[in-house]
């Protein structure tokens, strides 16, 4: 739409069909999203060749798609960049009759519409006709993965207790490098307790804003020194004692290490961001999480982790996901819990964002410590790339405490800790080269053969003496 009066004088008049229009039974909305192909990225010859994922997607995606009329809110997407502005100034929230519009991201709009199911069906329908309207589709909501139930060894007291160190080979890593407080993490969760003295150290400041009630960095977010929190609209993205899901997975990444305190991160040196999506019960919706990513890139991150999912596909979530890839962000995301605690194959059944096809979707399966795959973990030899320790894992929480977690929440963030430590061991590796490095260093093992693309278990050791092998090459043309 390419002015206020339009829209005005558009949903005026689908708001006078609504009045008008006689009801009828079992009403039905159709659109027809487009589908848009992602391209991969080139590795340098250091690297091998990128595994190419299946980019199958169910049928539906390409089919009309019915618009559920029970949802309370929706996603529109407008063809132009800018498309709902008065006097070249964007509107960021509008409100008319039944409905409402919230700006998401450029021509993203967030929609809530009142009344029946039938008179939102109507309203709906309308909307999908509009030239200007690219695509509608609900507000999906989200839920965090539910929790299931010779070298010198750092002086953090509950070490012993993090197992999965062990089979990581972490110490040899570390002996490497431990990471780096230039590589720049986006966790993507329920929030972070960035006050937590286990990860205060490597919590993220914000060096271009301060508490002033001004967004002097003029990114949107007033006084967004940690991150923000996106359930509330506010500057504080901790996480709370009732869902401390968001701190166990930072902690899992970059808790510091030989600090005499709780435990140790896979990289002890390392930035984090705290982007608050999803709100005390664990759950959260799509254009929450699409606004998150949104902030990542803006901050130019290294890489996002994705400890969450749903089995619905989200043409607006997928899109953010590209436009990260286009930015050559990885996406850290977990292959999922199955299905009342057992995995299934997501060739069959679906998991998001875990199942989208762009090239930087990187899904991470769960193991315990016998190292077998988790029973409640999801695989996919066409979709999930490694498999990570996912059981029983011990790491921060909320309020100065510490907590046992299993489930491929944990197993991802390891594996974007040691992305870090691939990235601080060489830096002119590209992310392309990155993920590569994590299939190819894994411990082959015989039943993840036909279930995970790489057919092995995360060893953060062998991970990066390739990164640091591809240096020394570097180092010697």
């Amino acid at each position: 739409m390419k002015n206020l009066a339009k829209l005005l004088c558009s949903l005026s008049f689908i708001l006078f069909l609504v009045r008008c229009t006689p009801r009828q039974n079992n009403p039905t909305t159709w659109i027809n999203p487009q589908n848009t192909k992602t391209r991969g990225i080139e590795t340098c010859p250091l690297a091998a060749k990128i595994v190419t994922k299946s980019e199958s997607i169910p049928a539906t995606r390409f089919l009309p798609m019915a618009l559920d009329p029970t949802y309370e809110s929706y996603i529109v997407k407008f063809k132009e960049a800018h498309s709902i502005s008065s006097s070249g100034n964007t509107v960021h929230e509008y409100a008319i009759g039944m409905m409402q519009l919230k700006s998401i991201s450029g021509s993203l709009y967030n929609m809530r519409i009142s009344g029946s199911t039938v008179d939102k069906s109507k309203v709906l329908t309308q909307l999908a006709q509009q030239p200007d309207i690219e695509y509608i589709e609900p507000d999906y909501p989200i839920e965090a993965i539910p929790q299931t139930s010779a070298l010198d060894v750092p002086d953090d007291p509950y070490f012993a207790k993090q197992w999965f160190h062990q089979t990581l080979n972490s110490l040899s890593a570390w002996s490497i490098t431990e990471g780096s407080s230039d590589v720049l993490v986006a966790i993507v969760d329920t929030g972070i307790d960035y006050t937590h003295p286990d990860l205060v150290n490597n919590i993220w400041t914000n060096p271009n804003e301060i508490v002033n009630g001004q967004d002097d960095d003029d990114n949107g977010w007033i006084d967004d020194i940690h991150g923000w929190n996106f359930v509330a609209n506010n500057n504080d993205p901790r996480t709370t004692t009732r869902s401390p899901h968001g701190s166990h997975v930072a902690g899992l990444i970059g808790a510091s290490g030989n600090n005499h305190i709780g435990v140790v991160g896979v990289a002890p040196k390392v930035k984090m961001i705290a982007l608050k999506f999803m709100d005390d019960s664990g759950a959260g919706v799509t254009s929450n999480a699409v606004k998150a990513i949104d902030y990542a890139i803006q901050k130019k991150v290294f890489l996002i982790n994705n400890s969450w999912g749903s089995n619905r596909y989200s043409r607006s979530l997928s899109d953010a996901i590209t436009r990260a890839a286009n930015a050559g962000i990885l996406f850290m995301a977990a292959a999922g819990n199955g299905d009342k605690g057992i995995g299934y194959d997501l060739k069959n059944k679906a998991w998001y964002p875990a199942s989208y096809p762009q090239w930087n979707v990187f899904s991470v399966a769960a193991t315990d410590s016998r190292d077998q795959l988790a029973p409640f973990s999801n695989y996919a030899k066409t979709k999930v790339d490694v498999a990570a320790p996912g059981y029983s894992i011990y790491s921060t929480v909320s309020d100065e405490n510490y907590q046992m977690m299993s489930g491929t929440s944990m197993a991802t963030p390891i594996v974007s800790g040691m992305a870090v430590l691939l990235k601080a061991t060489n830096p002119h590796l590209n992310s392309g080269q990155i993920l590569d490095i994590l299939r190819q260093s894994t411990d082959k093992l015989p039943h993840l053969k036909d279930k995970i693309i790489s057919g092995g278990r995360v060893n953060a050791y062998e991970a990066v003496l390739l990164a640091q092998a591809s240096r020394n090459c570097e180092d010697r043309e």
